[in-house]
């Protein structure tokens, strides 16, 4: 056929051959590009034949949708002509966006940029938001950082500030995740950020999030500009979740910092296909993902072209939603990740085996004020008749039914699960 990968009119066209022969074309352009490199693996969770699941309800693989919801902040390096078009589209899309999640019954991680939850601000002594510390230098545009702040509020200016797109996000049937994009879009680059920079912008942001009874456990590095050394400052906040570009991964166990900050790797953006349809790519990605026990991560701005987001985006949603429903992925949130992979990391489990019965000890070192609530699935071969369980909080044993996932017979326990007693 020739050289197929240096054409780009026969490369297009592979959006139009057979399945049959589209598929490992599909596979074998994603592994020329070095999508299936090996990433972190979860480590053995395990004693006496009981395991603890690398993810929820003892699923293959997790998946997490995350948006970078900016109006125009993210745009202001642009003429202003096309920085107001983007914001526009931004707001055009999100109530769509928020309905469309809610018929297929898909949650998401908002990364939120912290202005937008203002209902107004103002100058003052003759400058926007002066209590709040400028980047070091001037990277996309010559003089203050806020000068394209209109200092106005959301009836005059709605594509700076965004409380109802926010009040919107929160009320969705789909149980949404609003996390944190910084306070103002800013660079975290070396050279273009400090920390005192990116601690002010933090807590302005939780405070803005304050009023509508919100906390950020996740975060968006803006520009997908990592800043690993900020990684400690993010986590004193309150951050355990971060989106992590890396060029040489797409597919990777979360990976846990020294301050208990996960970082979940990028897999997919969302871009106008080239080659095939993005959810193919999805897909292939997704089933080296099963075999890892790998995350899934997939992203997207709000502000993109209704076709895109209708054609693509909502393609990946339906396959995401099939394989959750199939029980081969479980699709949740950033923050919701980080709080099983955490609990899972400081959970050590001991089995005593008996003739009929088989107690597992579970003992917990896990900060459920930080990571938020979750459950463990502890997985075992073989047949269980029936089961109890024994929190921390309580002062009696409650039933719990097993229920079979690939192969294994398992029970899904809150956290602060001390006691478990099988009767096999």
């Amino acid at each position: 056929m020739g050289p197929i990968v240096h054409d780009r009119r026969i490369m297009n066209s592979m959006r139009f051959v057979s399945e049959a022969i589209r598929r490992p074309l599909v596979r074998s352009g994603a592994s020329l590009r070095g999508f299936f490199r090996q990433g972190h693996a979860p480590s053995v969770r395990s004693s006496g034949g009981v395991s603890i699941a690398p993810f929820l309800n003892n699923c293959a693989s997790a998946a997490c949708v995350s948006a970078d919801f900016e109006l125009c902040w993210a745009f202001r390096g642009m003429l202003a002509a096309q920085c107001e078009q983007r914001g526009r589209s931004e707001r055009n899309n999100l109530p769509w966006l928020v309905d469309t999640l809610d018929d297929l019954d898909v949650p998401i991680t908002w990364a939120t940029v912290g202005h937008l939850f203002l209902e107004e601000c103002a100058l003052c002594n003759g400058r926007p938001h002066p209590g709040m510390p400028r980047p070091p230098r001037e990277v996309f545009w010559k003089g203050d950082w806020y000068k394209h702040d209109p200092c106005s509020n959301v009836g005059r200016d709605p594509l700076w500030y965004a409380p109802d797109l926010i009040d919107l996000i929160c009320s969705a049937r789909a149980g949404h995740e609003i996390g944190t994009h910084s306070f103002s879009h800013i660079d975290y680059s070396p050279g273009n950020s400090t920390t005192e920079l990116v601690r002010r912008e933090l807590e302005e942001s939780l405070r803005c999030m304050e009023p509508f009874g919100l906390s950020a456990r996740s975060h968006v590095f803006p520009f997908n500009r990592m800043g690993p050394e900020h990684l400690s400052v993010l986590g004193a906040g309150g951050v355990t979740a971060v989106r992590w570009r890396d060029p040489r991964l797409r597919l990777s166990y979360p990976v846990r910092s020294e301050g208990g900050v996960y970082r979940l790797t990028e897999s997919l953006n969302l871009r106008r296909p080239r080659f095939c349809r993005y959810a193919e790519l999805a897909e292939t990605l997704l089933s080296h993902a099963d075999r890892r026990h790998a995350a899934f991560h997939v992203w997207f701005h709000p502000s993109d072209q209704r076709e895109l987001l209708e054609n693509e985006l909502v393609s990946v949603l339906r396959l995401l939603r099939d394989r959750r429903d199939s029980g081969q992925t479980w699709l949740t949130t950033m923050g919701a990740l980080s709080a099983y992979c955490e609990a899972r990391e400081k959970t050590e489990i001991s089995v005593q085996q008996e003739p009929g019965t088989v107690g597992v000890t579970l003992s917990s070192q896990f900060d459920a004020e930080r990571y938020g609530l979750t459950c463990l699935t502890l997985t075992m071969r073989g047949t269980v008749r029936s089961a109890t369980m024994m929190t921390s909080r309580d002062s009696e044993a409650h039933a719990i039914v097993p229920f079979s996932a690939r192969g294994a017979t398992c029970l899904n326990v809150p956290h602060d699960t001390v006691r478990v007693q099988l009767h096999v």
